[in-house]
């Protein structure tokens, strides 16, 4: 009822441009919530990260909080929450998934016997390797 007021009132030429611009406005500043929703349908889709897992996203780690179909949030080890719009998201690497390796260093006395103490940390792995074992 207000559009054809605004035609009676205005000139139907005002009109029509007003709305063309305005139509090419709304159309730029909808093109960044597009590419959000699609991102995140695809990270949510193809399950590149899950909530809980340990991220770096663009150089931001943390532990993922929230997953949303527009925005990411990570929360880091100092407490910041990290809102990372999912169409900005261009590398991650996934620190949760996969194998892991682990790296101990053994200190062993010049006097010790090496075989045993290999031995001795072999035992001690395939104890780990047997709770751990998923």
């Amino acid at each position: 009822m207000y559009f054809v007021a605004a035609i009676w009132i205005f000139d139907i030429k005002t009109v029509i441009a007003v709305t063309g611009v305005a139509g090419v406005a709304i159309g730029f500043g909808a093109q960044n919530l597009v590419k959000d929703i699609i991102s995140g349908v695809f990270i949510l889709f193809e399950d590149q990260f899950a909530v809980g897992d340990y991220v770096v996203i663009d150089g931001l780690s943390g532990f993922v909080e929230t997953i949303g179909i527009r925005v990411t949030k990570l929360r880091d080890f100092s407490g910041d929450l990290h809102i990372i719009p999912n169409g900005t998201i261009s590398k991650v690497t996934n620190k949760t998934r996969g194998n892991m390796r682990a790296l101990v260093d053994v200190d062993i006395a010049y006097e010790e016997d090496i075989d045993h103490a290999i031995s001795v940390i072999k035992e001690v792995c395939e104890e780990v390797k047997k709770i751990y074992k998923t």
